[in-house]
This record gives structure tokens, sequence and C-alpha cells, in this order.
């Protein structure tokens, strides 16, 4: 399910929908809508400030920003488990970890990458 596109859609019923499904959850893992496997991001301007191509072709899709991935975690009064690109310079490690803390309602969880161990993905080692 592509839930970026239930999340921005234009019509507010449809996101508290999505909201409404995953409270029950007391953690959400935003792997997938930050795009990690294969991210391609290594500074902080190349982080994805706004959604683009989330409906469609889901191979341009760049991903979910961080501010809006905390923003729903925080509606769902969920712990956010938030992915650092494996590429990440230090001043971007830095920016997401603390953008995370500043925003969160709830403990955050950082995981570095996804499965770095896994040959299937472009970001193994």
């Amino acid at each position: 399910m592509n839930l970026s596109h239930f999340q921005f859609t234009p019509l507010p019923v449809h996101r508290q929908q999505l909201v409404d499904l995953l409270k029950p959850f007391s953690v959400l893992r935003f792997m997938d809508w930050q795009r990690i496997n294969g991210s391609q991001v290594s500074f902080v301007a190349e982080l994805p400030t706004v959604i683009q191509n989330a409906v469609g072709n889901w191979s341009r899709f760049q991903g979910v920003p961080l501010n809006d991935c905390i923003r729903f975690a925080n509606d769902c009064d969920a712990r956010g488990w938030y992915c650092i690109p494996h590429r990440a310079s230090d001043e971007t490690l830095l920016h997401i970890v603390e953008t995370v803390l500043a925003q969160s309602n709830r403990k955050p969880i950082s995981e570095f990458s996804n499965e770095l161990w896994n040959g299937i993905f472009s970001q193994s080692i």
C-alpha cells in the first residue's frame, strides 16, 4: 500500500482514516516512507522537503519529508522509528537526530540505514 498517497491526499478525511488505522500501534517505522533502501542522500539539502511523485511512478518518489513523518507519528501518539541514510554526512546525521528529538512527542527510535548485511540492497557492505 502506498501510504504516502493516503497521508498526503488533499482530502483531510483520508489522512485521518490512516491515523485512526495506525493509532493502536505504539511504534511506527518510516523506513519505506523515507525511501532509505538505496538512498543516495548524503547532504541535508538532498533530504526531501515536499512530497513529489508519490502516486503513479513509485521509482521517482524521493520520500516523505522528515517533518511530515514526525508530525504523523505525533498525530498517532506513537514513537517514530526513523532511519538515517547510509551515505549521510556527519552534518546530515546531526540534522536528522536534532530534528527528530526537537519535534517528537514520544521517545523516538533511530536506525542507521536498513539491513546493511543484506546483499539485495545497494547499501550492503
